[in-house]
Formats: structure tokens, C-alpha cells, sequence
């Protein structure tokens, strides 16, 4: 029992540390996405239409 409480205390670490560093967009955040939108934006603006 005192192994796998230990196990949820290092597991809860873990995540919370997680957090602290990445915050709470780890994946894909609103920065990551206006990131990306304008990239795409420079890409249609430099590719030629014909």
C-alpha cells in the first residue's frame, strides 16, 4: 500500500511540474495556432496564382 501511494505522489509531482514548465497549452496553444495561421497566411502570399 505505502509503494503505490508513493507511486500517486510522483505521478502527481510529475504532472504538476509539467504544468509549471509547459503551461496549461502543452499541445497546441493559442500561440502555437497564431504561429501556424500566419505561416500558412506567408505561404498563400508567396505562392503565385496562375
Amino acid at each position: 500500500m505505502f509503494v503505490s501511494s508513493k507511486i500517486k505522489y510522483y505521478e502527481d509531482y510529475l504532472y504538476s511540474h509539467g504544468l509549471s514548465v509547459f503551461g496549461r497549452d502543452i499541445f497546441f496553444g493559442k500561440k502555437w495556432e497564431e504561429r501556424r495561421i500566419q505561416e500558412l497566411m506567408k505561404k498563400d502570399q508567396n505562392s503565385k496564382w496562375e
